[in-house]
């Protein structure tokens, strides 16, 4: 994965966010169109992000492994329940259509991702995550 310039690394130093394994949080959708490219279109705000990054060492700013979220689900798709209150209804989002992105700490610092009011999926939905990751081969760095 690539890393920072050393700039960036000494801007970012004692604000390298903490995204453990199974967090969830909302991506401004410029994120996910820069992330994703072209293809990708999308008219909302945000979409929710799935944290696969585990075992993380402070002293690299390696980009955060994170899965894009989906209000429909399709083939193999983990479902994650309660991500959120929209208009007093609980929504349910499903990860697992798209290979993981590559998510900067600069974006997390630069306030245009936000936790979800679930901070993590719960222990249910971590094994069906778990389970994915096996049977596509992702790694968790």
């Amino acid at each position: 994965m690539p890393t920072l310039k050393a700039e960036e690394f000494f801007t970012n130093w004692g604000r390298i966010p903490d995204v453990p394994f199974g967090s969830l949080w909302w991506i401004e959708e410029d994120i996910w169109r820069e992330k994703l490219g072209r293809g990708y279109n999308s008219n909302r705000k945000n979409h929710p992000g799935l944290s696969i990054s585990r075992d993380r060492q402070m002293l690299t700013c390696d980009p955060y492994s994170v899965l894009h979220g989906s209000s429909s689900r399709r083939s193999r798709d983990i479902e994650v329940r309660d991500i959120s209150e929209r208009r007093g209804m609980e929504s349910t989002s499903y990860f697992g259509h798209l290979r993981p992105v590559p998510i900067g700490i600069e974006h997390f610092n630069e306030g245009r991702i936000s936790r979800s009011s679930k901070p993590f999926v719960d222990d249910e939905e971590k094994s069906a995550l778990e389970e994915l990751i096996r049977e596509r081969g992702w790694s968790t760095q």
